[in-house]
């Protein structure tokens, strides 16, 4: 399975960041908060399923690897469905509603509609963090042309950062006037800094080859500044 990166510049933080994303938000039922509900998020790649309950309209799905997923809210006996997409590492919000409130025609002889439902493309408001990030996605990954098959060298899309490689075969990742050894990668969550040889990232640097190939990324993050407090150097 392809795998999620974050990759952090300007940086060296000692601990892990988790990939999965979260969808959060409200649920309502005829525009009031929903005492009692349902939420399940399919992935629609791989049919995985998170289903939580509802109380008091609050609802919360983590642990969901990055990719397109429908999202069912099911409350007093309504249903509706929206599909949407979350990105590595993301804490996305996304507001939920079933039913709706009986419209009545204009004129003389007013009519009772049954119901009247509008219905816009969900849009995804990231809320719980400040930090200066961009997405590489894997259509990028795929088909964009570079010189080497290291997923790392789409990072120099992102204004700011820049990706070199060496005479001696050797890549550095690095953004504006700071070393690359401030430079960290996060694979599936886990650190591969390496504290051993001059600090750079392992597979890049000091350290030859890299040990994660383009085919096995699915997307990645690159954070340029305003980082969450878990990176601690």
């Amino acid at each position: 399975c392809a795998l999620a990166s974050c990759l952090l510049l300007g940086a060296a933080p000692a601990f892990a960041q988790s990939t999965a994303a979260t969808i959060r938000g409200q649920v309502t039922v005829d525009a009031a908060p929903a005492a009692q509900a349902q939420v399940t998020a399919t992935n629609l790649a791989t049919g995985l399923t998170r289903t939580v309950q509802v109380s008091n309209g609050g609802y919360s799905v983590g642990g969901l690897p990055p990719g397109s997923y429908r999202i069912d809210v099911t409350a007093n006996g309504q249903t509706s469905s929206q599909n949407v997409t979350v990105q590595v590492g993301q804490t996305a919000t996304l507001n939920l509603g079933v039913g709706g409130e009986p419209a009545t025609a204009a004129g003389g002889n007013a009519t009772t509609l049954d119901a009247v439902q509008v219905k816009a493309p969900p849009v995804l408001v990231e809320t719980r963090t400040s930090e200066n990030a961009t997405y590489i996605s894997n259509v990028q990954i795929q088909n964009l042309p570079r010189a080497t098959r290291n997923f790392l060298e789409l990072a120099d899309t992102v204004p700011n950062v820049q990706f070199t490689r060496e005479a001696n075969g050797t890549t550095k990742v690095r953004t504006g006037a700071t070393s690359a050894e401030g430079t960290n990668v996060y694979i599936d969550g886990v650190s591969q800094k390496n504290y051993v040889l001059t600090g750079g990232v392992s597979g890049q640097d000091s350290s030859r080859g890299n040990p994660f190939p383009q085919s096995a990324i699915g997307e990645y993050k690159v954070i340029t500044s305003n980082y969450k407090a878990e990176f601690d150097q």
